[in-house]
């Protein structure tokens, strides 16, 4: 048997009354089965939420501090004949990874 604590106030409409406080005990007899398991399962899940909240993180670091290196830097390239907005900075990693990783396949893999 579980006792469960209830407290109720309540106030009138035009305050006619004062408030009122209800305490009530009452006792659970028969426990859901599925409550625990749900539990269970959501508790099994924590480890790879943080997981995911780490990897999130690290994912969003380096679109905002592109973004906001690119705000700070001059926008021009080429005696101001190509004006670069911030955010294309945000394609940088994209760019350098898929121009340095034949580099690392056919140099730096050979030598290891």
């Amino acid at each position: 048997m579980l006792p469960l604590v209830s407290a109720v106030l309540a106030d009138s409409y035009w305050d006619r009354y004062s408030t009122i406080t209800v305490s009530s005990v009452l006792y659970v007899l028969k426990v859901d089965e599925a409550a625990p398991s749900m539990a269970k399962i959501i508790l099994g899940l924590l480890p790879i939420w943080t997981m995911m909240l780490m990897f999130a993180v690290i994912f969003q670091q380096t679109t905002t501090f592109f973004t906001k290196q690119g705000t700070l830097m001059h926008h021009t390239v080429g005696g101001g004949a190509f004006i670069i907005p911030p955010a294309t900075l945000q394609s940088s990693i994209t760019v350098s990874t898929i121009l340095l990783m034949p580099m690392y396949d056919r140099m730096i893999n050979l030598i290891t």
